[in-house]
């Protein structure tokens, strides 16, 4: 629970792992109008089988670094997948998703001592409202 990180927003988020997976449960409350983003970070390019439109650079900081990205419209569920898993959003409400590449945090390379800028896709689901509410299951192969 996080109650300081933006003036008037409650944060409160939840993980369980069990054997099929991990469920992330994050929520915000506040009484005035949010954009909220809730992000994820893959390490590929995600399947996806509902067509995107290509999303407009809207100036937020950090998302100009965001190559190709697409805009998906999701009420209730929306699904994504990767060689590890499916990964399920929900949301109780309509929410943005946005999809794209970018260069992701350093990594050691198992060939050098370098650390080294690898590729990720960032999953943004973005919602407006007082209240935010994104449940994330990694269903893992």
């Amino acid at each position: 629970v996080a109650n300081s990180a933006y003036n008037s927003v409650m944060m409160r988020r939840s993980l369980a792992l069990s054997p099929s997976g991990l469920t992330d449960v994050y929520t915000c409350t506040s009484d005035s109008i949010h954009t909220y983003d809730y992000v994820l970070l893959l390490r590929e390019d995600p399947t996806i089988t509902q067509q995107g439109l290509p999303a407009q650079d809207d100036g937020r900081d950090g998302y100009a670094k965001i190559s190709e990205m697409k805009e998906y419209d999701s009420t209730g569920e929306f699904y994504l997948e990767t060689s590890s898993g499916k990964i399920k959003i929900s949301t109780p409400g309509s929410a943005k998703i946005l999809v794209g590449r970018a260069k992701g945090p350093a990594q050691k390379k198992e060939t050098s001592n370098v650390d080294q800028l690898s590729l990720c896709w960032p999953v943004i689901v973005r919602t407006i409202g007082q209240n935010m509410e994104v449940k994330v299951n990694w269903m893992l192969k």
